[in-house]
């Protein structure tokens, strides 16, 4: 803040993005450390983190999670049993982690993905955010986002579920209009009468 107010005395008004810019880091950094501080709060429950019959845990286990405000390191429990290759881990499966990236971030990642190229999508999203995320992860994201949408779609709940407020249709990574005569036909799947089809325009 002092830096800052002596830069513009010294130098009057002008442009300002090397303010705005500078302020975001900032605010980004104290956010990012704020929820890390959060997320390793001693003694902190974290469900079904408990050894099952069977396994064997592994503590301390390194996990960098990807957040809205850049990334923060953990540690965590790691379950096991002596026939699976593949363990749990509680703490990833509470916080709803998809390939290490919060919900929150993953969906912006996919909102971005669904609108344009990858590459391009990548580039607009490190101006936007200022987060460095490889254009693949956009690509992989969007893919695992949308398999699981087509599964919901598959599933064929019933009525009285809740409309979702977005449903996943298709993309290719040009960031072109989808072709609407490819689409598969949802509506057979899915009452209009009971539930909305949002598509991505």
């Amino acid at each position: 803040m002092d830096r800052a107010g002596q830069t513009l005395l010294r130098d009057g008004m002008g442009d300002i993005r090397w303010l705005e810019i500078g302020l975001r880091e900032t605010s980004t950094r104290a956010c990012r450390n704020l929820l890390e501080g959060l997320l390793t709060l001693p003694g902190l429950h974290i469900p079904e983190d408990e050894r099952r019959e069977g396994e064997r845990c592994v503590g301390n286990v390194k996990r960098t999670i990807h957040t809205l405000f850049g990334d923060i390191e953990v540690k965590r429990n790691w379950y096991k049993t002596a026939e699976a290759d593949a363990g749990r881990f509680p703490l990833d499966e509470t916080l709803r982690l998809m390939d290490g990236y919060t919900p929150a971030l993953a969906g912006s990642i996919c909102r971005s993905a669904a609108r344009e190229a990858f590459v391009d999508a990548q580039e607009d999203f490190h101006a936007h955010t200022g987060l460095e995320v490889d254009a693949r992860q956009f690509q992989r994201l969007a893919l695992r986002v949308g398999a699981l949408a087509e599964d919901f779609l598959r599933t064929d709940p019933g009525l009285g579920i809740s409309t979702p407020p977005r449903v996943y249709v298709q993309l290719d990574g040009t960031g072109r209009r989808c072709d609407t005569k490819n689409w598969p036909d949802v509506e057979a799947r899915v009452p209009m009468e009971k539930r909305k089809l949002t598509r991505l325009k």
